[in-house]
């Protein structure tokens, strides 16, 4: 065998074995297509914007202020607007707005402790101001304090 027929059996080898690379890295034409690259995460952007009103802090303070103030409790001023309606409406009126036997409550000038001394005592009045604790309780008076602070007057 000469040379010159042994090259084109070689180049025929290299082609096939070149086909065969081609093949096998899938570049064949019935191979699936590659999936595609995930997308690039695109980075967070913030948003800033001016508020619509400008607060003001003392008024900001005065109303955190007032919301922290405890309230009356709904069952004492209950209680106290059954206790007034039983012993003192009769005499004071049934809106504190006083009647010709007794003055108005409407600007009630005294502490929890002085309306229960008042009370107990009959504050100089007589026996139509002189409750015992059988009438009511210490924890009534309270209550009782607690409605009358509730209804007075700006």
């Amino acid at each position: 065998m000469s040379l010159s027929s042994f090259l084109p059996w070689r180049r025929l080898a290299w082609i096939c074995a070149l086909v065969a690379v081609l093949a096998a890295c899938g570049a064949s034409s019935n191979s699936e297509p590659a999936a595609p690259a995930p997308p690039t995460p695109t980075p967070l952007i913030a948003d800033f914007r001016q508020p619509t009103t400008v607060i003001d802090p003392e008024a900001a303070r005065e109303a955190q202020a007032a919301a922290q103030e405890p309230t009356a409790d709904s069952a004492a001023l209950d209680t106290g607007q059954r206790l007034y309606a039983n012993l003192c409406a009769e005499c004071h009126g049934p809106a504190l707005e006083g009647t010709d036997q007794a003055g108005a409550l409407t600007a009630l000038e005294m502490t929890a402790g002085e309306l229960a001394v008042f009370l107990r005592t009959g504050g100089g009045l007589g026996n139509f101001h002189l409750f015992g604790t059988g009438k009511v309780s210490n924890p009534g008076i309270e209550s009782l304090f607690t409605y009358l602070e509730s209804m007075q007057s700006p």
